[in-house]
């Protein structure tokens, strides 16, 4: 979840920041109480990577490298290595880091999850990994886990859930379905995997399903009038006319069909949210999202907040906290670098060496000692998000897909709390990885584009161009029930609209997918990297940044996946950036969608970004260095859609 609560959030954020008022302007946090990172040991040389070759056999996430002297023409057959080549064989490289299997570990006590968290079985390989081993990655906190009272800084190993949001065997007080499968229900218990948190009983005479964890985040309708307004005549309500004179773009005399654009007449672009369906909209056909951070971005929310020396009782997973820090502009999620500096930045993890690190994980492997590890090498701050079908769904072999069984929530009246839990295997389908680094060569000055966030998004190949997917854009309306926009049994076919990949991202795919000839992700390929803020505005911005190996819109299918999210720029309602980056010429934006109003700022200006770094940069202007998690932070706990939905075709409902 992320923008789509933005809208519901201001007049609350203007409460919680007046309670913060009486607060100090709180300094960095950089409390005593967290665990001292484990000394670095020596190199180790499979971790000796060119840059623009992705090296898919190093433990450890890839070091940082000099950018200033790569060509930003990938187009062109007699340009040297171009920017985009290099980044995503960078990115390549950290999926391979991120997927090498987890290490395992029996010691209940110590290691409550079945593994040692954040470290990587140094005995297996990424190569060879088989489709139902445990990812690095997959051993992260959740989000739900940064969130309470248990998220203490010594605390990474643990499952730091509320009890009240998990289920009975880690602790919880969610109680099992009656149709839990006994099998894989005792395979999950040996390895906790929570992907719906909490669900709300549909209103009854409805078919309704919340989907805890289904919705993707807000946009502007960009879809034609009759694809959106399809199932809504003069008698329902809304009406066929409102929906297309007030919701969406009013149709043009003599065209039966007028898509959304930026430029367009609608002066009302009210958000939706869309929902995602493995064939048509059906109550158990919905993709389930999942939102991992690594270590660094765990330790650095939990530990307590220094104050002119002094340890204040209080981090930002207090979301008043949180709120406070980024109405001052003093969070700062760590960076890691190859550089030996970065200015001015406590939280910079520096002259970052993969080798060294994947040295260190060698040794935890061989000697974790009788306590439980409670920090690791740093990586600076990696947050995930993970796209998964159930896989009696899947098109074609399961075994092609990276597997998992998780727990998710039904709605259960005979329940004391109206939920319960049920297990199913799911096969991941799409995966974000959002990296923060300062470019720099290994020991060498740091450029001055400064910290940057790297995003890159993969897909299974299965997805292709979308066939097979569907998808329906919600919009609340009335009764705290969204309705189904179109309000049809087929909802919308899903579609790719940009010709992503890139060629040059295309050719590395190929190449990586050669590489990996017994190995599970061999059936995956990177869509793109986003690495350089480009104003969407400005002259020929899509095509340069397509020559430089860039998508202007990058977008997983299967994560932002209707027309407004493929083509993503603009701000969202519900915004009020900081003293910061209002003085840098970000606007606030209080009711609709503003699709040419500036996202986020690059080298104190304003810019109107697309895509991944477009989305996220609205998260920066609000203080919370492009992270929806700890924006959204109290929001943790609870469902990602405080409504419910109901699966088309229904009858809407009748305002009050």
């Amino acid at each position: 979840m992320s923008l789509f609560f933005l809208t519901t959030r201001t007049a609350r954020l203007a409460s919680i920041v007046l309670a913060a008022g009486a607060l100090l302007l709180w300094g960095c946090n950089n409390g005593s109480d967290a665990p001292t990172p484990p000394e670095l040991a020596e190199g180790a040389s499979p971790c000796a990577a060119s840059v623009g070759q992705p090296n898919l056999v190093c433990t450890a996430p890839p070091s940082t490298f000099a950018t200033v002297d790569l060509s930003t023409n990938c187009v062109s057959t007699m340009s040297p290595l171009c920017l985009g080549q290099a980044w995503d064989a960078w990115a390549w490289s950290s999926f391979a880091a991120l997927n090498w299997p987890a290490l395992a570990s029996s010691d209940a006590g110590n290691y409550p999850s079945g593994f040692v968290r954040g470290v990587p079985d140094t005995s297996k390989a990424f190569r060879t990994a088989q489709p139902t081993d445990v990812s690095v990655w997959e051993t992260f906190k959740e989000k739900r886990e940064l969130f309470n009272p248990a998220a203490l800084p010594g605390a990474w190993q643990q499952l730091t859930f509320d009890p009240k949001y998990a289920p009975e065997f880690s602790g919880g007080e969610i109680q099992m379905c009656a149709s839990a499968d006994a099998v894989k229900l005792e395979r999950v218990k040996k390895q906790p995997r929570v992907f719906a948190r909490l669900r709300k009983s549909p209103t009854a005479g409805t078919t309704e399903n919340t989907g805890d964890e289904t919705a993707e985040v807000a946009s502007p309708a960009q879809e034609s009038t009759d694809d959106l307004c399809a199932g809504f005549t003069s008698t329902t309500n809304p009406t066929r006319d409102y929906c297309e004179k007030n919701l969406y773009p009013p149709q043009v005399p003599g065209q039966t069909s007028v898509p959304y654009t930026a430029g367009g007449p609608n002066p009302q672009r009210y958000p939706v949210g869309p929902r995602v369906f493995k064939g048509a909209p059906a109550q158990d056909h919905f993709l389930y999202y999942e939102v991992k951070v690594n270590y660094d971005y765990y330790a650095y929310v939990a530990q307590p907040i220094i104050v002119g020396g002094q340890t204040v009782v209080t981090s930002l997973n207090t979301y008043s906290t949180a709120i406070h820090q980024a109405l001052h502009n003093l969070i700062e999620l760590p960076v890691r670098t190859g550089a030996a500096s970065v200015g001015n930045n406590p939280q910079a993890v520096l002259n970052y060496s993969a080798a060294k690190t994947a040295a260190t994980y060698q040794s935890l492997n061989q000697n974790p000692g009788s306590n439980p590890i409670k920090s690791l090498p740093g990586l600076g701050s990696i947050q995930l998000k993970a796209a998964w079908v159930p896989s009696k769904l899947l098109d074609g072999d399961p075994n092609t897909y990276h597997l998992t069984d998780a727990v998710y929530y039904k709605d259960s009246p005979s329940q004391p709390n109206g939920l319960c839990y049920d297990v199913e295997q799911f096969g991941l389908i799409g995966l974000h990885i959002i990296q923060r680094v300062h470019a720099g060569a290994p020991g060498g000055a740091p450029e001055a584009a400064g910290g940057t966030y790297i995003f890159a998004t993969w897909e299974h190949q299965s997805i292709g161009n979308g066939a097979g997917y569907s998808y329906v854009n919600y919009s609340k309306f009335a009764h705290n029930t969204e309705v189904p926009f179109p309000n049809t049994a087929a909802g919308l076919a899903v579609a790719r609209l940009k010709p992503y990949p890139l060629p040059t991202t295309q050719a590395l795919d190929v190449q990586v997918k050669a590489d990996l000839p017994n190995a599970v992700w061999k059936n995956y390929r990177l869509i793109g990297t986003q690495f350089m803020a480009m104003d969407v505005g400005d002259p020929n911005a899509e095509q340069r940044s397509t020559a430089a190996g860039q998508p202007l819109y990058l977008a997983n299918l299967v994560i932002e996946t209707n027309r407004g999210l493929q083509q993503f720029q603009g701000q969202p309602p519900g915004q009020a950036p900081n003293a910061n980056f209002a003085g840098n010429g970000v606007p606030k934006n209080y009711t609709f969608f503003q699709p040419t109003a500036p996202n986020m700022s690059f080298a104190k200006k304003a810019i109107n970004m697309g895509g991944c770094m477009g989305c996220h940069g609205v998260a920066q202007t609000q203080g919370f260095s492009f992270s929806f998690v700890l924006q959204d932070g109290n929001k943790g706990l609870v469902p990602d859609t405080g409504t419910s939905i109901a699966i088309p075709p229904v009858q809407p409902p009748t305002p009050p």
